[in-house]
């Protein structure tokens, strides 16, 4: 599973918007959309840590595997 694709599952389970997700964390909606469409495999760190923080998932579980994700 790619970081878009855990990001997408994340959000949707807690009840959160990619709107919201911008407003709230400041990556701009280009820069999410491209993290949701795979066009990018490398955000930068700084963004994945605003993104973890603010969904209070650990940043590693952004990197793990499919079969690891069983919780966050």
């Amino acid at each position: 599973m790619s970081f878009g694709e855990r990001l997408r599952q994340v959000i949707e389970e807690k009840g959160i918007t990619p709107y919201e997700l911008s407003a709230k964390t400041n990556v701009s909606q280009a820069t999410l959309s491209r993290i949701f469409a795979n066009s990018t495999t490398k955000p930068s760190i700084k963004t994945v840590e605003v993104i973890a923080d603010y969904l209070q998932i650990s940043v590693s579980y952004t990197h793990l595997r499919a079969h690891e994700t069983d919780s966050y």
